[in-house]
């Protein structure tokens, strides 16, 4: 839908993989620290992204912060309020920008549209950004002395900005005449779009050592449109007035857990329906040609100096979901993990380590939180 000089530039079935992928990236530190395992464990703030079925477990008044930027406000207790035990709040991501498709090329024939033909482009790049924010009310309560339930009902909204840019070295008209020298050629567009989302999930106790959770992200599309097209120095290139919806796609995430004695060992399985992802617009349809897999984790979690501090350690895999004409492999993550909580001040840190078990890019960081309850 974004055509520079004849060529299609931003081909998206191109960066279809990356622009999805984003859609994913909502931290949970604790459960990092542990192989991403939480889903029968959620019992703090962060729980509103792990299993918003956690929260009915707390009742205090907690302001939560990750270190990309996603923040948590709970009010605390619904008790007082509604007679119910639980406890609700509201859950931010702050803007995150992911800038996924920078390249360039040295040399490059094509012939655009008429009037002006451009030949011999010796600079040609792409910068492509996707800005993504969330806005969620997540509420967790008690249904029975076994059985939690938890739901997150919320705004997700983005932005995607494209840029392109081409060094001419020679200019060839219709009427014959050629120009030598250096042009450039700018090109730009942006696309927005928002839409509500629902995910929920619960937390069954089985017994005193034993617990299950379960949650379920629907997929969800969202609407969008283009704006704000810029080209120069002429208007050579057609950036369509164009509308329509990405389909972001749905995941299903069972987790056990065993709890004794200050020890946690947890195991989690993840369904993730990549195939459901596709972009629908007024002219294309794009299929992003990426596949379901399942992603599995195991952690422990044990108490030392009194229960006092945490150690946490897992291993998860994330299985190839990508086009066979993409290079990708199979990853998997040692993790590493430990924090406090103080009678106001809790602090989370977790290490993911992509060397130990690979031999690809290294994708290892570090996550950390903070939480003061009032």
């Amino acid at each position: 839908m974004f055509e520079c000089y004849g060529e299609v530039v931003s081909d998206f079935s191109t960066i279809s993989t990356k622009y999805f992928e984003i859609w994913d990236e909502k931290i949970e530190i604790k459960s990092f620290g542990m192989g991403k395992c939480a889903m029968a464990i959620a019992n703090d703030p962060s729980t509103a992204y792990s299993n918003p079925a956690g929260l009915a477990q707390l009742s205090t008044t907690t302001f939560y912060w990750a270190s990309k930027n996603e923040i948590i406000f709970l009010f605390g207790s619904l008790q007082k309020k509604l007679g119910i035990r639980g406890s609700f709040g509201f859950m931010y991501t702050a803007p995150s920008e992911y800038i996924y498709a920078i390249y360039s090329r040295d040399t490059h024939d094509f012939t655009p549209p008429t009037p002006t033909v451009y030949n011999k482009a010796i600079k040609y790049g792409q910068w492509d950004q996707t800005i993504i924010s969330y806005l969620t009310l997540p509420i967790g309560i008690e249904i029975s002395k076994s059985f939690d339930f938890g739901i997150n009902l919320g705004l997700v909204s983005k932005r995607r900005r494209i840029a392109i840019e081409s060094v001419i070295k020679q200019i060839v008209t219709n009427d014959g005449y050629t120009y030598d020298g250096n042009f450039i050629l700018r090109e730009s567009g942006e696309e927005t779009g928002s839409n509500f989302a629902i995910d929920f999930g619960c937390i069954y106790n089985i017994n005193e050592l034993f617990k299950l959770g379960f949650r379920y992200w629907p997929k969800t599309e969202i609407s969008w449109k283009t704006l704000k097209h810029e080209a120069m120095p002429i208007e050579s290139t057609e950036w369509l007035d164009n509308s329509g919806k990405d389909i972001i796609p749905s995941k299903t995430g069972l987790g056990i857990a065993y709890i004794k004695d200050g020890i946690t060992i947890s195991a989690d399985l993840m369904l993730y329906k990549w195939s459901e992802a596709k972009r629908i617009g007024d002219v294309t349809i794009v299929d992003a040609g990426l596949f379901d897999v399942i992603e599995t984790g195991i952690g422990v979690e044990y108490y030392i100096l009194n229960n006092k501090l945490p150690l946490r350690f897992g291993i998860f895999d994330k299985p190839d979901y990508t086009r066979k004409d993409i290079v990708n492999t199979n990853e998997r993550f040692v993790t590493y993990g430990t924090g406090f909580q103080m009678k106001h001040l809790g602090f989370d840190i977790a290490y993911l380590d992509s060397k130990i078990l690979n031999n690809s890019e290294d994708k290892s960081e570090t996550l950390f939180s903070l939480s003061w309850k009032f």
